[in-house]
């Protein structure tokens, strides 16, 4: 095998910054295939292949170069760089045709601060890409490729630049290199160094919790020493003008002490000069919410614009506003506009006045320091809690206000921070809060009421109902006449022809990216809004427009409103005529207004549009369009009553750790009691293939109920049965699992798989009747290739059935069940092959089983030597024939490909004589014998038959082709014998979904016909008559019906020769 570290560049994970300068090898080596690489087709022919691991943590708006190999800036041979504001990969190389000809991933926009492994191969003049193992790109030089230097740069010294680019694992390979051999580099670990990395990690993050934990312990001595000094010097009651906890309302009078008082240092005070203005303001304060007017705390001064000083919240947001008057300018302020305080959180917020300087504090510690820009105005005995001018304080408590009449220093302020609130200010925060919440509740109720009372459904105007991730665009019916609706209704009563509507959804926005992201749009083309709504590129701010009759975008964007990535937020828009109003959580944010009347949406409107296309890490739930405009009280209904996915996730997160907790519980109290294995028939992974015999245990079990089993009545007939199954497909034949009888038609009892189905049929003869039974019917259905816990209790006549530990069905016995014999089958010699049917885990229980107990042995892990088995099994085949074929030699069609009209293809169809361990049925001369198999998408249906491949001379003779069916997305193979024509295969059982990507494959061998669907066998069938030969010329699409919408095929592969169940699941995983 090669050595990759013969041509590594770098090897550790290594952050750009300037130019480094590197040698490497520039002759093509003639290597071997087996070590990945691609011989040079000519002589003198340029090969190469480059392969990194590389990680974006920002844009930058200048291009930035990764990698460069020539002696001047305008002779890349090759060259990589960064777009600017972009996280998409250039590749250049000069060809003698064309300067600076260029390839770039376009389509590939790479997400910030997540590593990809990047690789190119340079073979002739064809150029092919590949991110994370697989390709995704091929381009070609428009001449033949300059021959590189020796001599190459890590960012080149022309542009100089890579800031934020991190790289690893580099290497320069003089060959062109194989998809292979680029899956294998993609595979190795990012860096040999990453070990050494981890422990340097753990060694700082032990030395940070060291210095965090001596970082407590001074601060605790630190908090000691200031309240025991603070306290022996200090009465703070003598400047107390609000102590306990109160929400303020309206204003009130307080007198201060404004004469600075002469302080000694030690008590915290700063001597003042003399004639100087000095005091301290020190609270604790927790605003509940924001407003949209001014909302004041404290003033002092004589009129509402006479501050000496006066502290305020500011309209719409969270942070406080001190202000105080100065001989020069009035309203002279520094602010806390870098500090934003949490709702519904306390904080302690102080302020020192010292002449010109002002220091602000937060939480004991200093915040922001200003000046004033002249001497500070001498303040009024007479202050108020609330001024009387602004009058509004709604939404925010305060307690321990204090107003010292000298200047504070840092120490005085941590003492007062560190001080603990009394137990009385506690309990009165608890009733506060109580009575809040309370409050808070019954206008809830009230609101919920007063629209519930009305006849108000609004499933009536919903589109989207459940969490839902977007992907892609979906078109959906609106109602947009506006309603005349009553007021209380939540509606506001249009005006005649003007447009109404409002828009309410629950949005989380999971990462950002650097291209718009459509969530709604409503018009004809991209830039007809009537409305739409995005993200913004790089942002997680909501924009929202509508097109007026004046101006085209006309819109009002949350330019203030920045939403937390992974948080849910519930969003709203009312349009009422010219006006918008924004709501966020059920409050009011932002109102504007279209500079002319809003034009009138369709009722066509797309979740993601089709122009933009992409709406990647956004999920939205309960999105309504209501036919009216919608009030600020409404809003808050439809956000009350509507799925809240907040509190749908919490729930859902709550269901998991019960049931895990539970499950824990019974695996502790049943195998502490129970040992299975007792019971065990079957134990590894099994296919069921032909009869073998068993003794069982058919005396019931006198067994204690909290072992699981049912107490059995005297001479009453007692019994359990468990497995895993796993069905990979239908048959047209009875497929028997178990039988416990002397005869065919003796059941006591018997387990089959119904023909054409994957429905489990269990019987059970009584003194009465034959073959009574209880079937698993629809509702219970069991999909092909998935493992099922199937389970059955038996107690006297009464039958329980169950899938996964939970109860599927129920049913009665006719008479009394006959008792079974100690010999039992597992598949039956009368029935004989139990074909794709697969077991695990098999047990005969001699009692009753009871719920519990059945989820007890769904819940027992599976063995660690089964697990093991399974995965030594695929990892065979995979190496096995990853070794052995090449299958691009095998491909129609590759790429990703929307089919839209007929083109013809060569293919083989002498079949190959090739072992069987390449995954080939052995052939027998003369015998007719081919596979198909391909990736397929069908992004919707149509009334015609739409044709996907086609092989004969004109449009009734098919050997083979494939359609698909009018009206269905079912799948339909036919292939033409010598007895009858379009002698076909449907896959009636299979029901595709649409815009999902399926892997189908068809292998015929002689006259049988296998399906398969995502590598499992669907279906098997038989040709009337011997199959008509194919001819070399065949057609994707064929020419006669000449349709394929709405139908996206890649890797669409003519294997000339049968292939087994193993080759069909090596195609399904080699592509997936």
């Amino acid at each position: 095998m090669n050595d990759h570290s013969d041509y590594e560049i770098i090897e550790d994970e290594t952050h750009l910054q300037g130019p480094i300068m590197k040698t490497f090898q520039i002759t093509p080596t003639i290597i071997e295939s087996d070590l990945g690489g691609i011989f040079p087709e000519k002589k003198g022919q340029i090969n190469y292949g480059i392969s990194m691991w590389i990680c974006i943590t920002k844009t930058h708006k200048n291009y930035r170069s990764i990698f460069h190999n020539g002696s001047k800036k305008g002779l890349p041979s090759p060259a990589i760089g960064i777009h600017p504001n972009q996280t998409t990969i250039h590749f250049r190389h000069d060809s003698y045709e064309e300067v600076n000809d260029d390839i770039n991933l376009a389509d590939f926009p790479l997400d910030l601060n997540t590593w990809y492994h990047w690789a190119i191969s340079v073979c002739g003049c064809k150029v092919v890409h590949y991110i994370n193992g697989e390709y995704v790109q091929t381009g070609e030089l428009k001449g033949e490729a300059i021959m590189p230097l020796k001599d190459c740069y890590l960012v080149d010294p022309w542009h100089g630049s890579a800031e934020g680019i991190s790289i690893s694992n580099f290497h320069w390979f003089p060959f062109g290199i194989s998809d292979e051999f680029i899956r294998s580099i993609y595979q190795i670990p990012r860096s040999t160094e990453e070990e050494k990395i981890k422990k340097i990690e753990e060694q700082i993050k032990r030395i940070e919790e060291e210095e965090k934990r001596q970082k407590e312990e001074d601060e605790k001595e630190l908090k000691k020493y200031l309240l025991k000094n603070f306290k022996e010097n200090f009465k703070l009651s003598e400047y107390e003008i609000v102590g306990d906890i109160t929400e303020l309302k309206g204003p009130s009078m307080k007198k201060a002490l404004l004469s600075p008082v002469m302080i000694e240092s030690d008590l915290g005070g700063i001597k003042p000069k003399e004639g100087q203005v000095q005091y301290g303001i020190s609270m604790w304060i927790k605003i509940t919410k924001t407003h949209t007017e001014n909302r004041s705390v404290f003033h002092n001064g004589l009129r509402n614009d006479h501050c000496t000083p006066a502290i305020r919240i500011p309209l719409n947001k969270a942070t406080i506003d001190f202000l105080h008057h100065s001989t020069l300018e009035i309203n002279d302020r520094p602010t806390f506009t870098e500090y934003s305080f949490d709702l519904d959180t306390w904080y302690h917020w102080a302020v020192s006045i010292s002449g010109k300087k002002v220091v602000l504090y937060i939480n004991g510690e200093s915040a922001q320091i200003g000046h004033l820009k002249g001497e500070a105005i001498m303040p009024i005995k007479d202050c108020w809690i609330v001024d009387p001018w602004l009058k509004s304080a709604e939404g925010i408590t305060i307690h321990s206000l204090y107003w010292f009449p000298f200047g504070i220093s840092d120490e005085f302020v941590r003492s007062l921070y560190h001080i603990p609130r009394s137990k009385e200010s506690s309990k009165l925060e608890e009733k506060n809060t109580y009575i809040i919440h309370k409050k808070e509740e019954e206008k809830k109720r009230m609101i919920i009421q007063r629209f519930a009372r009305k006849i108000y459904n609004l499933s009536d105007y919903e589109i989207v109902q459940k969490i839902t991730a977007l992907k892609g665009p979906s078109m959906k019916k609106v109602q947009i006449s506006p309603v005349m609706i009553e007021s209380d209704l939540g509606g506001i009563k249009p005006k005649k022809g003007q447009v109404n509507y409002g828009i309410s959804l629950w949005i989380r926005i999971k990462k950002t990216a650097n291209n718009y992201r459509s969530i709604f749009h409503n018009g004809l083309i991209n830039d007809h809004r009537t409305p739409g709504i995005w993200i913004y590129p790089g942002l997680t701010q909501i924009h929202f427009r509508h097109d007026s009759t004046i101006e085209r975008n006309d819109g009002l964007d949350l330019t203030d409103v920045t939403l937390e990535l992974h948080t849910w937020y519930h969003w709203a828009v009312s349009v009422c005529g010219s006006e918008i109003v924004h709501f966020i959580n059920g409050e009011f944010v932002q109102k504007g207004n279209l500079k002319g009347d809003a034009l009138m949406p369709l009722k066509d409107c797309w979740f993601v549009d089709p122009w933009h296309g992409t709406a990647e890490g956004i999920d939205i739930c309960s999105l309504h369009r209501f036919p009216f405009a919608i009030s600020a009280e409404f809003v808050k209904y439809v956000k009350y009553v509507a799925l809240n996915p907040i509190l749908k996730e919490k729930k859902d997160k709550k269901n998991e750790i019960e049931k895990e907790e539970k499950r824990k519980f019974l695996l502790r109290i049943f195998t502490e009691n129970v040992k299975l294995s007792n019971y065990e028939i079957i134990k590894d992974i099994t296919e069921l293939k032909g009869p073998s015999m068993k003794k069982v245990q058919i005396s019931p079990v006198i067994i204690e109920s909290d072992l699981g089993g049912i107490k059995p009545k005297e001479g009453q007939l007692h019994y359990g049965i468990s497995m895993w199954i796993k069905i990979t497909h239908t048959h047209n034949k009875f497929r028997s699992i178990f039988h416990n009888g002397s005869t065919n038609d003796r059941r006591t009892p018997a387990i089959w798989i119904h023909q054409n189905q994957t429905t489990i049929h269990f019987r059970h003869d009584t003194n009465l009747e034959k073959n009574d039974g209880v079937d698993l019917t629809s509702p219970n259905r069991i999909k092909c290739g998935i493992w099922y816990h199937w389970a059955v209790s038996l107690c006297g006549s009464k039958v329980v059935h169950y899938i996964n530990g939970e109860i599927a069905q129920k049913g009665n016995l006719k008479g009394e069940p006959i008792k079974p014999l100690e010999d039992c089958w597992i598949v039956d010699p009368w029935y004989g092959p139990a074909k794709g049917v697969t077991i695990r885990n098999f047990h005969w229980f001699p009692f009753g089983l009871s719920d519990l107990f059945v989820k007890f042995v769904y819940h027992n892990p599976i063995s660690q030597e089964v697990q093991e088995k399974e995965k030594a099994r695929e990892k065979f085949f995979f190496q096995n024939f990853s070794q052995s074929i090449k299958l691009s030699s095998l491909e129609l069609i590759k790429k990703k490909t929307e089919l839209k009209g007929p083109s013809m293809k060569q293919i083989q169809i002498t079949k190959m004589l090739d072992p069987s361990d390449l995954g080939g049925i052995h052939p027998i001369k003369d015998r007719m014998e081919y596979a198909l198999s391909t990736w397929i998408r069908i992004n919707k249906t149509h009334n015609q038959y739409r044709s996907i491949f086609h092989n004969g001379q004109y449009g009734n003779m098919r050997t083979p082709a494939i359609w698909i069916h009018p009206n269905t997305t079912w799948i339909h193979f036919r292939h033409d014998t010598n007895l009858k024509s379009n002698e076909g295969v449907d896959m009636t059982e299979f029901d595709i979904k649409l815009k999902t990507w399926y892997h189908w494959a068809v292998s015929v061998c002689g006259k049988k016909v296998k399906h398969y669907i995502n590598g499992e066998i669907v279906q098997e069938g038989e040709f009337i008559g011997d199959p008509l030969r194919p001819i070399s010329s065949s057609w994707i699409v064929n020419p006669w019906y000449n349709s394929s919408r709405g139908i996206i095929v890649r890797n669409l592969c003519w294997i000339p020769f049968a292939v087994s169940d193993m080759f069909v699941k090596f195609l399904y995983n080699i592509n997936k």
